[in-house]
Parts: C-alpha cells; structure tokens; sequence
C-alpha cells in the first residue's frame, strides 16, 4: 500500500511539474508573442474636428494591397507631416501633435497601421511590414499634393522604430522625428520578458521572438532601426525620449543617436515616461518639433 502511495505521490509531482513546464517554456512566451503581434484593435473614438481641424477621410492602399484609414489635411506651408501610432493605438493618438502642426499651416496625413483601427490586416509584424503603410503614405501625398511638397514623418514607440527603417528607405521623407524609439526588436523583447514575468530573458525572449515569427510568418528579427538609421543622413533626425521609460528604456535613444549621422538631434525628459510629452510638457514638446521642422524643413510662411 505504502509503495502505491508513493508511486501516486511520484507521479501528481512529475505531472505538476511537467504542467509547469508547459507553462512556463510554451504558455508565457506565446502568449507574450500573441499579443504582440495581434494586438486588441481600438478604432479611433476622436477626430480632427475636436480641434477644429478640416480634413478628409481617405484610404491609403499598400503595395501588398492592405487598406488603410487614414485622415488627410492639406498643407499651407508646403509641407506635410505623416503620423504613426505605437502599437495598439490608432491615429487619434496623434491628435494633439496635429492640433499644434496645424496651428503652424503643416499638413496632417494620420492613418491607422496595419491590424489596428479601422486598417485592414491580420497580423502586426512590430514594424517590419509597416514601413509598407509608411510608403503608401508617401505616395499618397505625392499623387495628390505633387512633387513640391516637403515630407516628415513623426512616429511613436513602434511607429517611431517604423519611421526610422521606412525613411532609410524612402528618400522623399525629409526629416524624422521619432519619439520613444527602439533600437531592436531583440533587445527589447528581453527587458519586456523581465518586466513582465521576472524571469531570465536570455532564455525566454528567444522562445518569444520564435512563436512571434511563428504567428506572423515573417522574420521579425529584421525589426533594427539601430542597423538603418545612418542612412537618413542627410535628412535630419530628432530622438525624443523619456528618462523614466520602463517599456522602451532610454537608453534606446542614446544608443540610437550614437549610430545616427549627422545632423541629429537627441531630447531627453527627465521626468517622463513613455508617452505623455506633449500633455506633460506640452510647450517644451511643441517648441521642440516646430524648431526643428522649421531648421530642417524651412516651410514656407
């Protein structure tokens, strides 16, 4: 009887310990990477309007014939600003900067990414194929605003890293302003992997970064602004960062500007997270992208 016992006993722990395993080798690390790269979709509950701001809806169409919600403003200065979300956002996202751009006769063109908001699309692929958004974007305003017509493109968090990779493509975006960047999907993934489970990230952001590449049938190991940003040069680039980020440590930033070539610009704020800048320094936040717009750019007044 005692030896059945401890057979049984043997046994509930190897199973609790294979369950375990389970969990932790497979369950974590796919869930991590489900939600990455299907993010919850959160369609646009704001508009321009808000601002008083006149604009179109339009459709922007990606060379792999994705349809994407987009909102258009023409400029009176002779220069336009694309604007793109991080992750799990949508255009409203930029509705404050576009308040101020506006004020300032810049152009607005605000599209939801790929699987967000309105946007067709299945999969995100942490931008990768986002840069495709970014080029419809640019040859949209081409088509419609003609080839006198100055371009920048201002990014957030994953749309900052997408910005960067896609004008080191796409020599028609003047300057960048990326705000809350990251240098490499990789790298990332580990300090997301700490934050979120505690555990160790050498052995678990790779298991992430399998199932992610598993669940978008892409490479996503391609996602490394730090590998393309020299070649904006010489188009100018502004990194704005948070001090206190602790989902895209600042460190991506200074790291960032250290592979940038001149000229490049680097804003640090020290008491800002990831986000919030243009609500928790508001005047600061729009002096530093106007200034630098009007350096760089040199609308027309």
């Amino acid at each position: 009887m005692a030896r059945k016992i401890l057979n049984l006993t043997r046994f509930a722990l190897l199973t609790l310990l294979a369950s375990v395993l389970v969990i932790v080798l497979i369950a974590l690390p796919y869930g991590r990477a489900y939600g990455l790269v299907h993010p919850a979709r959160m369609p646009a509950e704001r508009t321009p309007s808000i601002f008083s701001i006149p604009y179109e809806e339009i459709e922007l169409i990606t060379e792999d014939g994705l349809k994407l919600a987009a909102w258009y403003t023409p400029p009176r200065n002779g220069v336009v600003v694309i604007g793109v979300h991080g992750m799990g956002g949508n255009r409203a996202g930029l509705l404050e900067e576009a308040h101020f751009l506006y004020e300032q006769q810049y152009g607005l063109l605000l599209f939801d990414v790929r699987n967000h908001g309105q946007s067709e699309g299945s999969v995100t692929t942490l931008g990768l194929y986002e840069t495709r958004d970014v080029s419809a974007a640019v040859s949209f305003l081409r088509q419609r605003a003609g080839q006198e017509v100055k371009i920048a493109a201002l990014g957030h968090s994953m749309g900052a890293a997408v910005v960067l990779m896609a004008a080191a493509e796409q020599p028609e975006i003047g300057a960048v302003i990326a705000v809350s960047p990251f240098t490499s999907l990789e790298e990332n993934v580990d300090e997301g992997i700490r934050a979120l489970t505690g555990l160790e990230p050498r052995f678990f952001a790779p298991m992430v970064l399998f199932w992610a590449q598993w669940l978008s049938g892409v490479d996503v190991s391609q996602v490394r602004p730090i590998d393309t940003i020299a070649s904006i040069s010489p188009r100018a680039v502004l990194l704005i960062h948070g001090a206190q980020d602790a989902t895209l440590p600042v460190r991506n930033s200074y790291q960032l500007y250290e592979a940038a070539r001149e000229p490049k610009e680097l804003v640090i704020y020290e008491q800002i997270g990831h986000g919030g800048f243009v609500l928790q320094e508001a005047e600061h936040y729009r002096h530093t992208i106007l200034s630098f717009l009007e350096r760089y750019l040199r609308p027309l007044r």
